[in-house]
């Protein structure tokens, strides 16, 4: 590649896909310059170049995923489609927590469950071991007729209390309780009131200066015990 074309890669890598005679890795970098910009743009300029054809499977491999991650970032409902696009023989597969994360993310906006599975299955051991990729796996097999296996993933995270534990204990028919609420006790809550930084944070509210308020009640706040944030 000639330097004008790496000027113009970083500058303005869409005027690159309209160059003749340009090496086709020229053209797969400024796809994907383009596709960081504009997903869609760069899914135009890819078919208009007959991408199919020009490039090879790895290639082809690399462009549908970033553009679908790209796409998934914004939220567009193009984005399984790019993803699906890719090669997915192993020897093709991008192995990448983040993107295998934004691929399921894509799946489950999709409720396309077949998907979702196969993109937890791309993303190593310690990240599919979360509560949240337990429990959309979980929900995965169940949409696909694998009752038994989402109830006994389910069951694993069921007892822990994070969010994605409630969940799960709520889908196998568990009853979720709240805690008790906790009162402060009076013997906290009366240093509290003479606190100085406690003063001027409620001074700064009461003068509609919340931010500067918040960083002192914050600033104040940081090294009590559990007992006195309650009375804070």
């Amino acid at each position: 590649v000639q330097q004008i074309n790496y000027d113009t890669l970083i500058k303005d890598p869409a005027a690159l896909l309209v160059m003749q005679n340009q090496p086709k890795e020229t053209l797969l970098l400024a796809l994907l310059r383009v596709s960081v910009k504009d997903a869609r743009q760069a899914v135009f300029w890819y078919q208009n170049l007959n991408g199919d054809q020009l490039f090879s499977e790895a290639e082809r491999a690399l462009f549908w995923n970033l553009t679908g991650f790209e796409g998934i970032n914004r939220l567009w409902p193009e984005a399984l489609e790019w993803f699906m696009k890719a090669p997915r023989q192993n020897h093709y597969r991008i192995k990448n927590n983040t993107l295998a994360a934004w691929k399921a993310r894509a799946g489950v906006r999709a409720s396309h469950w077949r998907f979702t599975l196969m993109a937890i299955s791309e993303m190593s051991e310690s990240m599919a071991n979360l509560p949240d990729w337990i429990y959309w796996k979980g929900k995965a097999l169940s949409m696909t007729n694998r009752q038994t296996e989402a109830r006994t993933l389910w069951a694993s995270i069921a007892a822990q209390p994070v969010y994605y534990g409630i969940l799960s204990a709520e889908e196998i028919g568990h009853v979720v309780t709240l805690p008790a609420a906790r009162r402060a006790a009076d013997n906290d809550m009366r240093p509290m009131v003479v606190s100085p930084g406690m003063v001027r944070a409620m001074l700064l509210f009461d003068a509609g200066l919340r931010i500067e308020g918040m960083r002192e009640w914050f600033y104040t706040v940081r090294e009590m015990s559990d007992s006195q944030l309650l009375a804070a």
